[in-house]
């Protein structure tokens, strides 16, 4: 799933031509957006500076042309509780209920803002 890690987390093995770098990067931007978890966390699971993560995806935004911009569809795993007693229900006019990993419960109306709710889900799964 992931790129293969660096030996001992040693950021020497980075590769040292451009073109290898970026090469090397731009798997783990990759990876990193396909496993769900925050930059800090992957970096951290395989051994890379999540500094020079959050470099690479910002050299590769601005470099993107518009059409670029747009990010691919991607798969993420959910799960399904049942709703205990202690919480209250739904509103009725909610599209759907998220909750995070840390436990946040949002509920989403079915004409919400795409953006604002991508804004608030990056606050709430952000590092405290």
């Amino acid at each position: 799933m992931f790129p293969p890690p660096l030996i001992g987390g040693v950021m020497s093995q980075i590769p040292r031509t451009f073109k290898e770098k970026r090469r090397f990067w731009l798997s783990h931007l990759e990876a990193w957006r396909d496993s769900g978890l925050s930059m800090a966390a992957y970096a951290r699971q395989v051994g890379i500076s999540s500094k020079s993560l959050g470099y690479w995806q910002g050299k590769e935004r601005h470099k993107a042309s518009p059409e670029d911009a747009i990010q691919r569809p991607r798969l993420v795993p959910v799960s399904v509780a049942a709703v205990t007693p202690s919480e209250p229900p739904a509103r009725s006019d909610a599209g759907l209920c998220l909750v995070t990993r840390q436990g946040h419960r949002v509920e989403i109306a079915t004409d919400f803002d795409s953006a604002t709710l991508q804004r608030l889900l990056a606050t709430l799964e952000a590092p405290a």
